[in-house]
């Protein structure tokens, strides 16, 4: 017996939670679009940092990234935290930072702001894929982890196009750090 158009395409469909998780998945994606490509540009340019003291703080960012992967880690498989809480820790983490970034006026801020960026993106991934993996049948996982990938590299190529954008009309450099902490807490 096969089954009717409407059953076979309903089957094919991915469930809700992974494209609310995709499209929160985009809009912090945008966000750090925003500020990825023009954070170095910003505090040497116009802020007046060395490009080596920007690139040492944009580096520290992977520093606290791992150790956020590993805590993070261990934070999705833990009874007291899971997966949830430590998604939100991460994108509250990952906002905080964006907005020490569109305050920072001093290395100290420069390095803070990164320092916390790159611990809320290490909790963020292990938080966000194991979400994919729960959420997603084993029929449809694989298109669920492309679905919300592809979401992340939309997001990625609006954000920084977005940001070009704005900064070439209004040149609001500090606003592109305030919209990514925004896009983190909405996600």
């Amino acid at each position: 017996m096969s089954s009717s158009p409407s059953e076979s395409s309903a089957s094919k469909s991915f469930p809700k939670e992974i494209w609310i998780l995709a499209l929160g998945r985009l809009l912090s994606s945008v966000g750090t679009g925003l500020i990825m490509f023009y954070l170095p540009i910003y505090f040497v340019n116009e802020v007046g940092f060395s490009a080596s003291i920007v690139g040492l703080s944009i580096a520290s960012a992977s520093i606290t990234g791992v150790v956020g992967r590993f805590l993070g880690g261990a934070m999705v498989d833990s009874k007291g935290w899971g997966r949830r809480r430590t998604l939100f820790l991460a994108v509250f983490m990952s906002g905080l930072g964006a907005l020490a970034l569109s305050g920072a006026y001093e290395v100290i801020g420069l390095f803070s702001g990164n320092l916390l960026m790159g611990f809320g993106s290490g909790l963020y991934w292990p938080a966000t894929e194991t979400m994919v993996a729960d959420l997603s049948t084993a029929e449809k996982r694989r298109e669920s982890f492309a679905l919300t990938r592809l979401a992340d590299n939309i997001g990625l190529g609006m954000g920084v196009v977005g940001g070009g954008l704005l900064i070439s009309l209004a040149k609001v450099y500090r606003w592109l750090f305030i919209g990514d902490a925004i896009s983190f807490w909405i996600f």
